[in-house]
C-alpha cells in the first residue's frame, strides 16, 4: 500500500460541472462534508461557490475515494490545514496536497465491496428494529385500549 496525492481539481471552485464518479466537497463554512456524485437523478450536476469538485486519478476507483473521506485521517487533515477564522475554508493547494492510502484497484474494489456489505446488514438490521418498534407501539396502544375499555383486567397486576 502506497501513499498518494490526490489530484489537482479538475474545475475551480467558483463554477464547475460534477461528473459521474466526481466526489464534491465544501471548502468554506462547514467544511470537508463529501458527496458521492452517482448520476442518479442528473447526468451532470452543478456546483456552487463553497464546493469544489475532487475527480478521482485513474488510480483511483471513485467510490474508494469516497470511502477515505469519510475517515478519521481525511477529517484529521482537513481539520490542520483549513485556514480562516469567521468561517473556515479550504483552498484547491489544501485539497491537493493531501494524503492518502492507494491500494490496488483489486483491493480497492475488495473494500468498497466489503464497506458496501456491512453497509446493507447494518441496513437491514435498522429496518427490522423499526418494524420492531412500531409492533411494539401498536401493541402498546391496543393493550391500553383494552386496559381502558374493561377488556382485560390489569387491578391484580400490581
Amino acid at each position: 500500500m502506497g501513499y498518494a496525492s490526490f489530484p489537482r481539481p479538475n474545475l475551480t471552485p467558483l463554477v464547475g460541472v460534477a461528473l459521474l464518479g466526481d466526489l464534491v466537497i465544501t471548502v468554506r463554512g462547514t467544511i470537508g462534508s463529501v458527496g458521492f456524485f452517482d448520476g442518479a437523478k442528473y447526468p451532470t450536476g452543478f456546483i456552487n461557490a463553497q464546493m469544489t469538485i475532487i475527480r478521482a486519478r485513474k488510480d483511483v476507483i471513485p467510490q474508494f475515494l469516497h470511502l477515505v473521506t469519510q475517515g478519521d485521517s481525511w477529517r484529521a487533515q482537513l481539520d490542520f490545514s483549513a485556514y480562516g477564522t469567521a468561517q473556515q475554508q479550504l483552498s484547491n493547494e489544501i485539497l491537493c496536497n493531501l494524503v492518502a492510502p492507494i491500494p490496488s484497484a483489486d483491493e480497492q474494489w475488495e473494500i468498497v465491496s466489503e464497506v458496501g456489505e456491512t453497509q446493507r446488514r447494518i441496513d437491514e438490521l435498522i429496518g427490522k428494529v423499526k418494524d420492531a418498534i412500531d409492533r411494539l407501539r401498536e401493541y402498546r396502544t391496543a393493550l391500553i385500549s383494552a386496559a381502558v375499555t374493561g377488556k382485560i383486567d390489569v387491578r391484580g397486576s400490581l
